[in-house]
């Protein structure tokens, strides 16, 4: 894991974006560590008026991560806005998993899976299954909106665009 950061650099955790606000040296006995304060980019729900702070060394601890790279952030459009494989049926305890992880290939798949399911008017979408959608969205749209510098409501509408889903 890239553990350079500056004041400014973006940082994820949990399908949430922070901005670093400031990095002190802290002395331990034996050696020294960097202690990353930060916020929330975005100010919702339980996140309004947050400070946290961490040292470097417990990034993988916390699942803090940089945001992803253009380039998977595209890779992920794609799986987005492909058919998903129909034969894989949601089993949501495990999918619920997925509901504060970070941004990944299977996240993307999941969401891509659980959209087909709510286009499709044949099936019963639950309102489990329709709250797991909707948290894996905002997740994906705090990322997509600081890797592309967005807002956050068009990075929603990006993704929503290549899931189909209102």
């Amino acid at each position: 894991m890239d553990t350079s950061f500056n004041v400014g650099d973006h940082i994820m955790q949990q399908g949430q974006a922070f901005l670093i606000t400031s990095i002190q040296v802290i002395e331990k006995e034996d050696s020294e560590d960097q202690l990353l304060k930060y916020k929330p980019v975005f100010e919702i729900g339980r996140y309004k008026n947050m400070i946290c702070s961490i040292p470097l060394t417990s990034l993988s601890l916390a699942d803090i991560r940089k945001p992803i790279s253009p380039e998977m952030a595209e890779e992920i459009l794609t799986i987005l806005g492909d058919e998903p494989d129909i034969d894989v049926q949601v089993n949501l305890k495990t999918a619920k998993s997925f509901e504060d992880s970070n941004v990944n290939i299977d996240t993307a798949k999941l969401a891509a899976r659980l959209a087909e399911e709510k286009r499709d008017p044949d099936t019963n979408f639950s309102s489990s299954k329709s709250f797991l959608l909707e948290k894996l969205v905002s997740n994906m749209a705090q990322e997509f909106a600081v890797i592309k510098d967005i807002e956050l409501e068009a990075a929603e509408a990006l993704i929503r665009k290549h899931l189909r889903v209102k």
